[in-house]
């Protein structure tokens, strides 16, 4: 195993080769270098690829198991990377796989092992101890659970006293922990009561102290520790040690709130106003090596928390945001390819991480730099050193390159394609406008290479309307019921070949010109003939690229050919195993199964385009059917309310509306009597799965209108009616939205909350109320809040 290594105060790393590989969760290694052995801690923690694909392997199978039976999850659980499996426990285990609703609290293998596994064979045996009164099976309960983490601060010489407490107290180990801590503080002493707190807040101090390093997972141990300390300290009689740790505990709950805040607008960074709660929170903390950590997070995704408010404005806000921001290169390009760059990165719609942000933005500007270089160039050399350029320029993906295969030897031909020559027809035309990166490619590059050095003479001879009529080749097919070689003698074609074999500089061309357009037309038309003479004609061409994608489009075709001949949706699914179509491979087997027949349902399919879009339109159907978050049923929703006839009350909104609007969609609440839809859903099977576009945009356009209605009953009560009553009515309507603070209030409370919210109402210089000023319900949610704080 290689490690690169950078030693302190040198600036350059340099490679060690170790004597022995490095083991999956190794993190510390020792090494010799020039003779002096060195023990240094690891970045991260080593992942050997074989442990972490059979982990991610196992995760996959409990999850795909979940919701099945108690044979598949008990078949799941039994890989050897889980531990303590007992088959008479599988009923606990199964109800507490089904209890874990969100994705991310299952999806590594200690999570599962724990949630799934540990705590229900804890439970499990610690109250049948207690049931039996055994106090010697508790015992055994009690140190196994500590063993796996479950409980904590377990004393055997308590044990009678425990199985006491927990009579009663054995429904969740929640509630066993909780038994185990009231045994433990009715045994402690004042002095030993204090000195256990102190210990637990120096621990709790000591973590919270680590914050620039804690994602969600990592702070979630964190936070169960900062609860012990909190109740441990709570537990105290009064005395000037537990008035002082409290004082601890508010600086350490302080740096937790703050955490928090900043782990969850790190999640999404899409939502400003996640920013600016977590800028606020870490503000209020005293100076700080922590506060300093917080904060450079902030700061880390600030610029595009501020990018994402200017994509969801306009594009001329975007540009003026990336200026604002310094953008590297973007300063540097003209005005109209500013434009482009920003039309671009505005059009990619909001990011929900920095990196995605930053990818998109920088291939935007390395694009337009290389058009506006291209666009620039008036010589030979200039435009060759312009292409070269983007040849060499990478994209943030580290291996895509701007342009490909720019070959110095046709600089004339750039030149002559870049001032209009057609190498299509061989004469001069207006020239393309090249205004974007792909242009380039295609317009100048990609034209340019297809042509001999003598390229305008060459190209006007064998380049006629013979060889580009697609429609007449399917027309030939058509009336031949002979066999399909007769096809090559057809006139159409014959006399186009006799001229290609007179031009031997173009005759490797010429074969290649001629096999693409028979595999154009079998694409277009799927007729048997056509393939049988596409695949002889893609045969006999020489090895190489060209070759290689002809053959590709011509597996395709067979693809198609082959679905169609599929007898049933069963068969359809088998071929969609073997075809692994995008979107296809990460669904469950249900969903597997609905897919094929979905694309069975819309056989026969004419054209290899027709048989492509279905599959599109069916990976954005169960996408949609797959998913359990807003985050991702966000872009197949977007992709239906893009279709035709485009829903406007999802397009026209932000992000943050488009967001909430997303995790509605999958809320069965509001389609219940009296949610938010009031209606059900238009059509799902049992499993509540869609299975069309159409369904799926009919229910997106309720739950976006409502959602629009929403807003603009709370802008009209706000800014036209200025009623208290009206402002209380529309507020009412919050519940639809899984928000209970202005229902849980009173309703003399909710009137006084009501006239606090109308009166805090953003207004202008004048004191006119600022038209639709709350974009998003969790705007309006902020507003009720900060209504309700102040009538405190």
């Amino acid at each position: 195993t290689t490690l690169s290594v950078t030693f302190e105060g040198e600036e350059d790393a340099v490679e060690v080769e170790l004597e022995e590989a490095l083991v999956h969760g190794q993190t510390e290694v020792t090494f010799v270098y020039k003779g002096v052995e060195y023990t240094a801690e690891l970045t991260d923690a080593y992942e050997d690829p074989k442990v972490v694909e059979a982990e991610e392997a196992a995760v996959e199978a409990v999850n795909d198991a979940r919701g099945t039976t108690q044979v598949k999850v008990l078949e799941a659980l039994k890989n050897p990377l889980f531990k303590n499996v007992e088959d008479a426990n599988i009923t606990e285990y199964n109800a507490a796989l089904n209890a874990i609703t969100a994705q991310v609290d299952r999806n590594t293998v200690a999570k599962i092992q724990k949630a799934v596994i540990d705590v229900p064979n804890a439970v499990k045996a610690i109250a049948k101890a207690e049931a039996d009164n055994n106090q010697i099976n508790l015992d055994k309960a009690l140190k196994a659970a500590v063993e796996t983490g479950v409980v904590t601060d377990y004393n055997a010489d308590l044990v009678a006293q425990y199985i006491t407490q927990l009579s009663g107290n054995t429904g969740s180990i929640t509630a066993i922990q909780t038994a185990i801590d009231t045994v433990n503080t009715n045994n402690q002493t004042a002095a030993e009561a204090l000195a256990k707190a102190t210990e637990k807040v120096e621990e709790v101090e000591s973590l919270v102290a680590e914050a620039g390093s804690y994602d969600g997972d990592k702070f979630a141990p964190v936070k169960t520790k900062i609860v012990a300390a909190n109740n441990a300290v709570n537990g105290l009689s009064a005395s000037a040690g537990k008035t002082a740790l409290q004082a601890k505990m508010a600086k350490v709950t302080a740096v937790e709130t703050a955490i928090d805040n900043v782990i969850a607008s790190e999640a999404d960074i899409t939502n400003p106003g996640n920013k600016s709660t977590a800028q606020l929170s870490v503000y209020q903390l005293p100076d700080s090596a922590v506060k300093t950590a917080l904060q450079s997070r902030i700061d880390a995704y600030a610029p595009v928390v501020a990018l994402n408010v200017a994509i969801g404005v306009e594009v001329p806000a975007v540009e003026a945001e990336l200026l604002k921001q310094n953008t590297p290169g973007f300063a540097a390009l003209t005005p109209a390819n500013r434009t482009a760059a920003a039309t671009v990165i505005s059009n990619a719609g909001t990011k929900t991480t920095v990196k995605a942000s930053n990818d998109t933005v920088f291939n935007a500007i390395a694009n337009q730099k290389v058009v506006q270089a291209v666009n620039n160039a008036t010589t030979e050399a200039a435009l060759l050193s312009a292409l070269n350029d983007g040849a060499n320029s990478t994209l943030a993906d580290g291996k895509t390159k701007v342009l490909s295969n720019v070959k110095d030897a046709n600089a004339t031909v750039y030149k002559l394609v870049k001032d209009g020559f057609d190498p299509i027809t061989g004469v001069t035309v207006n020239a393309a406008d090249i205004d974007t990166a792909a242009k380039v490619q295609s317009n100048l590059v990609n034209a340019a290479n297809t042509l001999v050095t003598d390229a305008t003479t060459a190209t006007k001879t064998f380049k006629t309307d013979k060889l580009d009529n697609v429609s007449q080749l399917n027309t030939a097919a058509d009336s031949k019921a002979n066999a399909p070689g007769a096809l090559t003698a057809d006139a159409n074609f014959k006399d186009a070949e006799d001229e290609i074999v007179k031009l031997p500089k173009t005759l490797e061309l010429g074969k290649e010109l001629y096999a693409t357009i028979h595999v154009q037309a079998t694409e277009e038309s799927l007729n048997g003939f056509v393939a049988e003479v596409a695949a002889d004609k893609v045969a006999a061409l020489k090895d190489g690229d060209v070759k290689k994608s002809l053959e590709n489009r011509l597996a395709v075709v067979k693809n198609v050919t082959d679905v169609n001949g599929a007898a049933d949706a069963p068969a359809v699914k088998a071929l969609l195993d073997k075809q692994k179509p995008a979107g296809y491979e990460g669904l469950s087997d249900s969903l597997k199964d609905k897919f094929a027949v979905y694309i069975n349902t819309n056989k026969a399919y004419a054209t290899v385009t027709t048989y492509n879009d279905t599959l599109a339109d069916a990976k954005v159907i169960f996408d949609l059917n797959s998913a359990t978050t807003g985050t991702q049923a966000l872009n197949p929703l977007t992709k239906v309310a893009l279709a035709a006839a485009a829903s406007a009350d999802f397009v026209d909104a932000n992000s943050a509306s488009k967001n909430e609007i997303a995790s509605l969609f999958l809320n069965d609440d509001v389609f219940k009597t009296g949610g938010l839809v009031n209606a059900a859903r238009t059509s799902v099977d049992g499993d509540g799965d869609y299975s069309t576009i159409a369904n799926i945009k009919t229910d997106l356009n309720k739950v976006a209108a409502a959602h629009k209605a929403f807003l603009g009953a709370v802008s009209t009560a706000a800014e036209t009616t200025k009623t208290i009553t009206a402002v209380d009515t529309a507020l009412t309507d919050l519940v639809k939205f899984g928000y209970t603070g202005y229902k849980d209030l009173s309703a003399d409370q909710q009137l006084v909350v009501a006239e606090k919210f109308l009166n805090q109402y953003p207004v202008d210089d004048k004191g006119v109320a600022i038209a639709n000023s709350y974009k998003s319900v969790a705007d309006v949610t902020a507003a009720v809040d900060a209504a309700i704080a102040a009538t405190k």
